[in-house]
């Protein structure tokens, strides 16, 4: 009886380990080009892009990294604090994307931020746009992540 209870509880364990398990092998690799702070995305397949951001729509909008994400991805970022990444929504504007100010993102319901010694990892949890910010004493950084589900 003991040792059916231990295969039972061993096999249970082993099919709740393979159906959470998320892939954190990197997809992509980046380097943000004002802080080169390193990022690399897991999770998800990624495909890399430039879009125009308005961060104010009265003002002129700014070049900024565009990445489409198939899947829940995953970004760690090397050496920063979570005090230095912001997560916000973004939404299509125009010929690209804004900040979206009328919904305020929700830490863990939106994404999830956990630290491990040099390494800040944020789990994107809800598909949309997500405006991130990197500001580190080297300068600043914005791109924007569209998330999907097939």
């Amino acid at each position: 009886m003991k040792r059916r209870f231990l295969c039972l509880a061993a096999a249970l364990l082993l099919l709740l380990t393979a159906c959470g398990a998320q892939d954190t092998a990197p997809t992509l690799e980046v380097t943000l080009p004002n802080t080169e702070v390193p990022v690399a995305f897991s999770g998800c397949d990624v495909e890399e892009g430039r879009i125009d951001l308005w961060m104010d729509p009265d003002q002129t909008p700014e070049t900024a990294a565009y990445y489409t994400a198939d899947g829940r991805p995953q970004l760690c970022f090397s050496g920063v604090t979570e005090e230095e990444v912001e997560v916000r929504f973004a939404q299509p504007y125009e010929t690209g994307m804004r900040l979206y100010t009328d919904n305020v993102i929700m830490p863990k319901l939106d994404y999830k931020a956990t630290r491990q010694e040099d390494t800040l990892t944020v789990q994107l949890k809800t598909v949309y746009y997500y405006l991130i910010t990197v500001t580190t004493e080297e300068g600043m950084d914005r791109f924007v992540i569209s998330t999907t589900l097939d």
